[in-house]
């Protein structure tokens, strides 16, 4: 869900190794990056079914708009296809993306 008014208490967590967020639930990415990024490693997800309306979303572009804002230091992107014939084409855009 929305994590924008307990990722500052998360961070104050004792021996926190990283946090886990799907991105799309969170409109206001400002106070992830703000409180986390840079500080401990991010696991930003984001399946094809979290943008509800938006399914046919460009996952490879929401990738690149994820990464450009967050950085690319220690951010990890989990995302997926609704099959594998989809997955392909998003994987060899997603290795021209993070090159």
């Amino acid at each position: 869900g929305d994590v924008q008014n307990v990722v500052v208490p998360m961070m104050e967590t004792e021996g926190l190794k990283g946090l886990d967020f799907t991105i799309p639930q969170n409109p206001n990415w400002e106070v992830i990056r703000d409180a986390a990024a840079g500080k401990v490693p991010l696991c930003l997800r984001h399946f094809y079914w979290d943008h509800g309306d938006k399914a046919q979303m460009d996952l490879a572009e929401y990738t690149k708009m994820v990464l450009d804002y967050f950085g690319r230091r220690g951010v990890m992107i989990q995302t997926s296809t609704p099959d594998a014939e989809a997955a392909v084409p998003l994987s060899r855009e997603l290795s021209e993306i993070c090159l």
